[in-house]
Formats: structure tokens, C-alpha cells, sequence
């Protein structure tokens, strides 16, 4: 069986993180092995200061466990938070042996042009060394400049993406990558390099007022499942925003107060059932 390696965190309160990616791919029929980087009695903002269980010793003894399996091929591999330097590395030597199809790396590690509280340079030269394995990538404005050493700027202009972009697929010419959340006007969009011109595209989607808490992973997970029934960088990510668009929408009927608690997705996951392969 081939399965897609799903690392990242679990919330065990809340529809984010780890609880979205897999049902996404549940939607589609597509087997996966979760594979918990940390997990949390809550997300990390809105409950206080959650429990933490470090998962390194687990992690290990499960993929000893999954290599012994012997018709189990880990094809695809999700990377998302991992929340410390030395699972950082755990993870790049897991991804190293197995040589999946493709690998497809949040760095999740800041935004707002600072990182997130808890990291600091090591975590970021640690995920520096980890996306040198991906085949996709999809920082952050913000995480883009800490992956590229750049100064922060929070407002780029298309030469500042474009250098970005060109600096980051340089470290990696294998790697194709997306820059999230870029924001122009009343829009939001990913910026990429389009595969026949290697020109600078961006897909855009309106933006809605307020924070909705799990649409990075709900991106990234989307972003994985289309690319292995699209094959195509550009298809993969119209589709992703399309999605993304039923997600916004089904959650922005909800109480603010409610959003703490992740994203809604029975609209989305209908939808990822009834949809047609590319």
C-alpha cells in the first residue's frame, strides 16, 4: 500500500493542525500514517498554556515499527509544525531514507515579520537544512526572509517576491515554492514561479475580515492531496484556493468566539467527495 506520511502537530481540542490534514485525505481515499511531531491539550493562543507531549522517543520506535511492514511504500510525506530543533532533524533523516515521491514542507515558524514565540535562530537554521529535501515548499512572507536571511519587510512589492522565490529555488533546484498569504488590496494570494516561463504568478481570493484559525494547514493538506491527483503545480494550486474558498465561507458564518476551536470543514469535505480527479 502507498501511503502519505502526514508529520505535524496534534491538537487534542480543536479542528486544526493534524485534525484537518487527515480527513482531507480521507476525503479523496487517500491512505495516510499520522505521524504526531508534538502534541497539545489545546492549540497553542486563546486556552492558556496547553500540555505538551514531546513525541521523539514515539516517532522513532514507530518508524522502526513501519519499516518492518514490508508491502508499505511511504510515497508522499506532509510536513507542518514541528515545534523543536531535534525533531527538525528527526524528520530530515526520516525523509532522507525513505526518498519519497514528494515531500511538501510548511516551515511553520512565524509571521508578522518576527518568529512565533519559543523559536529562535537555531529552529530556523534547523528548518534551513530540512527544506534542502523537500520538492514543495510553502512559506510565509515572513518565513520565506528568515529561510533566505533577508531583512524583514512586511509589505513586498513583486521584485521583493521574485528575489525571494529565485533565492529559495536556488538552494534547491529540485524544490518548487509558494509564498502564502501575500496580500494585495482586498485580496490574498500565493505567489510561485510558473513552471513552462519561470515567470513570477500569483492566485489570488478575496479576503475576508478575522482570523480563522487552521487555514495554513488546511492549505497545505489540500495543496499535498492535489498534487498527487494533479500533477501539475498550477491546476494543483487553483484547486487548493478553490477549496480554500468553501473553507473561508463555511466559517466565516460562525461565532468569533468559535474560531478558537479550528475550522468547521463538513462543506469542504462534501465537496472533496463528490469532486472529479483531475
Amino acid at each position: 500500500m502507498q501511503v502519505t506520511l502526514v508529520a505535524q502537530d496534534l491538537s487534542a481540542l480543536g479542528q486544526l493542525s493534524m485534525g484537518i490534514a487527515l480527513p482531507i485525505f480521507r476525503a479523496v481515499n487517500l491512505p495516510t500514517i499520522a505521524a504526531p511531531t508534538t502534541i497539545y491539550s489545546t492549540q497553542t493562543e486563546e486556552f492558556g498554556q496547553p500540555v505538551v507531549q514531546d513525541m521523539q522517543n514515539w516517532l522513532k520506535a514507530a518508524y522502526l515499527h513501519w519499516q518492518t511492514i514490508s508491502d508499505l511504500t511511504i510515497n508522499n510525506v506532509l510536513i507542518g509544525y514541528i515545534g523543536h530543533a531535534n525533531m527538525v532533524g528527526q524528520i530530515g533523516s526520516m525523509v532522507q531514507q525513505l526518498q519519497p515521491q514528494t515531500i511538501l514542507l510548511d516551515p511553520v515558524m512565524g509571521d508578522q515579520g518576527a518568529l512565533y514565540p519559543g523559536f529562535d535562530q537555531t529552529y530556523v537554521t534547523a528548518m534551513q537544512a530540512l527544506m534542502l529535501d523537500a520538492t514543495i515548499l510553502t512559506p510565509n512572507w515572513t518565513e520565506a526572509q528568515l529561510l533566505t536571511k533577508q531583512p524583514i519587510k512586511l509589505k513586498p512589492s513583486d521584485q521583493d517576491i521574485l528575489q525571494t522565490l529565485t533565492i529559495l529555488t536556488t538552494k534547491n533546484q529540485a524544490m518548487r515554492v509558494i509564498i502564502t498569504g501575500i496580500e494585495r488590496d482586498n485580496n490574498v494570494g500565493v505567489a510561485y514561479l510558473e513552471e513552462s516561463t519561470n515567470e513570477l504568478a500569483f492566485i489570488w481570493q478575496k479576503k475576508v475580515a478575522g482570523h480563522f484559525y487552521g487555514t495554513g494547514d488546511a492549505f497545505s493538506a489540500l495543496l499535498s492531496m492535489y498534487l498527487q491527483r494533479a500533477k501539475n503545480l498550477t491546476i494543483a494550486l487553483e484547486k487548493t484556493m478553490a477549496a480554500l474558498t468553501i473553507v473561508i465561507a463555511e466559517n466565516n458564518v460562525s461565532c468569533v468566539k468559535e474560531r478558537k476551536y479550528g475550522l468547521q470543514i463538513r462543506q469542504l469535505l462534501g465537496y472533496l467527495a463528490n469532486e472529479e480527479e483531475v
